[in-house]
């Protein structure tokens, strides 16, 4: 298991950059003798495991990039290597946070129950601290979490990893911990809050209002079953009480909750609303290359580079626009088209990714579009959008 243990870090690394995080487990080493001494001669073995795992991909890829006299191979290379590990580690692409995003937006509300649970452990942990058990998933959750708040770059799902951990840690004393009288108390007066905002979110206007009747159906159901699980199950066990609560609500999120937020979730009626405006002859073309408006639009689409500038884009756009000006458009966000096109109301087709988004035609461009800049390469899309 152990030289398993780094061979699967070694295939996360190809499949995710991060699955190096594995390796944090080893951290107590440093520190621990007692830990260490339990290694035999062939522990060394372990990070080779992790390189061969990693060499399986990245040994041919080095080969061919610096073999095959191919520009885009190159480009891969220094991009998977350096830009999508190290540079965005350090310089984030996106998604910029403060160090204590995670500490005080993400951990609080997401982690429940554990995040409730963790405060009334910390004496009890401390206490076991030699235990590895306890300190291994103990370590991996300090470990992450400082890991993901150095970087610049902050998303909730980057965490993850972590919840498992921090369960394994609460696991050993999750008996005791639900006998304490205020944990009893904060747990189940927890179940009852969300329960009963679930259900007041069902009577507000503004649900029905943006979410119609599928959306309150959803809210209404879940927290009425919700309700009845807490009803029902009073002589259980807490843990298995929010477990059947979560359940009720997962399920119906499941069945009836995405349904409801589907339209707002992903632009499927933007591209509803852009295929009807181009009818069925248009073609389409993206700026600011988004790939949800692609998946959801009911034909192919081109795009004009997706790390070319906006500058560039526009000016390959301008060119493709030319070639048939009564049946070609542009679909982009407000930002990017502000400066090229003259925007209208009767263009505009939605929001969505942070921007107004409106499509424009040839006979809207302005005559210093992209002024001197040469158009580049046209990128063609396959048909996968939801009319086919």
């Amino acid at each position: 298991w152990y030289f398993l243990g780094f061979a699967a870090a070694g295939f996360g690394v190809i499949t995710k950059g991060v699955g190096v995080l594995a390796l944090f487990a080893l951290l107590p080493l440093l520190w621990r003798p007692d830990l260490r001494a339990r290694l035999d001669k062939r522990a060394w073995l372990g990070p080779l495991m992790l390189l061969a795992a990693i060499a399986t991909w990245g040994l041919p890829m080095l080969w061919y990039a610096a073999h095959s006299a191919n520009p885009e191979a190159v480009a891969y290379r220094d991009n998977i290597l350096f830009n999508q590990t190290a540079n965005r580690y350090v310089h984030s692409l996106g998604h910029q946070a403060p160090w204590y995003y995670y500490i005080a937006e993400v951990i609080p509300a997401f982690w429940l129950p554990l995040s409730l649970l963790a405060p009334f452990m910390i004496k009890r942990w401390w206490q076991e601290k030699q235990r590895p058990e306890i300190l291994l998933p103990l370590v991996m959750v300090v470990a992450i979490v400082l890991f993901f708040s150095i970087s610049p770059g902050k998303r909730g799902v980057y965490l993850t990893p972590a919840t498992p951990w921090l369960a394994m840690a609460i696991a050993p004393f999750l008996g005791e911990l639900s006998q304490r009288p205020w944990v009893r108390r904060l747990w189940l007066g927890l179940m009852w809050l969300l329960t009963a905002l679930i259900l007041g979110a069902a009577a507000l206007p503004k649900v029905y209002h943006l979410a119609g009747v599928m959306g309150v159906l959803f809210l209404a159901l879940s927290g009425a079953a919700m309700a009845a699980v807490l009803l029902l199950s009073g002589k259980a066990p807490l843990w298995r009480r929010w477990g059947m609560m979560m359940a009720a609500l997962w399920i119906g999120y499941s069945v009836l909750g995405t349904m409801a937020i589907g339209p707002y979730r992903t632009p499927i009626d933007i591209m509803a609303k852009v295929g009807e405006r181009m009818g069925p002859d248009g073609q389409l073309g993206l700026v600011h290359f988004k790939e949800q408006f692609a998946l959801f639009a009911d034909r192919p689409v081109v795009q004009f580079g997706y790390h070319e500038s906006n500058q560039q884009q526009l000016a390959t756009a301008r060119h493709w626009l030319t070639e048939a000006p009564n049946k070609r458009y542009i679909f982009g966000p407000k930002e990017t088209l502000k400066g090229c096109f003259i925007l209208s109301p009767s263009e505009f087709m939605g929001t969505r990714h942070g921007g107004d988004w409106y499509l424009v035609q040839l006979k809207q461009m302005q005559p210093d579009c992209a002024a001197g800049v040469k158009p580049g390469p046209i990128y063609q899309g396959p048909a996968y959008g939801v009319g086919h």
